[in-house]
């Protein structure tokens, strides 16, 4: 039985807080890790937080209970996956059917995808891909704050006159296959602009927490200033406030990856992007218009919720809600 967390889980959700499979890298970093407990326990006195938690009861993981959180922003149509503990029992069948239920239960909430990041090197990475997510993007996460600080003669704070050329350079350098998934960048603009001879050619978004700040940057690779626009980000960003600033260089700018190796900067993991669909385009052979001898009519194309039920896909009308898999 999978049910909503409530405040009797508490403790055993307080003993595993450190014991658990972060799966969003910008939640991990920039906020407290106490969030995750604390978080869960005012979602079940205030939903519109947007933090759902689940919990499996003991029949479900041999007498240890797991737990499964994911978050969606009002009004946005990405849910992320935020955690799933105790990391010991990632492997469990128990851990499936948790992700099953979280995918459904943020389905009936409007989301259109739930996303995840994880160690590729990880079990959890493989019970991820198990159970219906793929890749869609990686990364990898760098320590900038080890690095030396130089006068920063390159970037500048973001402005709303940049919006179209941040619009350009995403559209030029992000691959489609992420732009589907994500929202781009221009939903929550704030961050850094490179400009060089009136062409931007470098913005860096910014995510502030007050655990750390995470950067996450898109360079064009026609620049001759990679390495200095790299070891300058961190004396550009505002409000540092003494957090520490990381970088997460996406696979579509590996290129930068040499430059950050030569700056003797502490790498995270290889990590894997990944994405589980939750609706699916169909499109309806337009059969009867050819009956009738019209030509060159458009298949309709109409979204369906998707439902993953013992390794089989089911498609649902968009009115109904997506039904419970357990």
């Amino acid at each position: 039985m999978i049910r909503s967390f409530d405040w009797r889980d508490f403790p055993s959700l307080h003993r595993n807080r450190n014991d658990g499979i972060w799966l969003d890298t910008s939640l991990a970093l920039t906020r407290w890790m106490g969030l995750v407990p604390a978080g869960a326990l005012l979602a079940t006195f205030a939903p519109a937080t947007g933090i759902f938690t689940y919990v499996t009861d003991s029949e479900d993981a041999n007498g240890d209970q797991i737990v499964g959180q994911f978050f969606l922003s009002p009004g946005r149509s990405n849910a992320r996956l935020t955690f799933i503990s105790p990391e010991e029992l990632v492997e469990s069948p128990a851990v499936f059917r948790l992700l099953d239920y979280l995918a459904a239960r943020a389905g009936d909430r409007g989301a259109l995808n739930l996303l995840a990041e994880v160690n590729e090197r990880s079990a959890a990475y493989e019970v991820l891909r198990l159970a219906g997510y793929a890749i869609y993007a990686r990364q990898r996460v760098w320590d900038l704050s080890q690095s030396k600080k130089i006068s920063n003669l390159f970037w500048r704070q973001v402005k709303e006159k940049d919006e179209y050329h941040v619009h350009y350079l995403y559209n030029s350098l992000v691959p489609a296959l992420v732009q589907q998934t994500e929202p781009p960048p221009w939903e929550n603009m704030s961050g850094l602009i490179f400009e060089h001879e009136g062409e931007v050619l470098g913005y860096v978004h910014l995510s502030y927490g007050p655990k750390g700040i995470l950067a996450q940057p898109i360079v064009h690779p026609d620049t001759d200033h990679a390495e200095e626009l790299l070891a300058s980000i961190f004396a550009a960003v505002p409000n540092v406030r003494s957090r520490p600033v990381y970088l997460c260089v996406r696979s579509h700018q590996a290129w930068l990856t040499p430059f950050l190796e030569d700056m003797d900067l502490e790498a995270g993991p290889h990590q894997a992007v990944m994405v589980k669909r939750l609706v699916v385009s169909l499109k309806e052979p337009a059969r009867q218009a050819k009956k009738a001898g019209i030509e060159n009519v458009q298949p309709e194309t109409s979204t369906y919720s998707i439902v993953e039920e013992n390794g089989k896909s089911e498609t649902q009308s968009p009115s109904r809600p997506i039904e419970s898999l357990l």
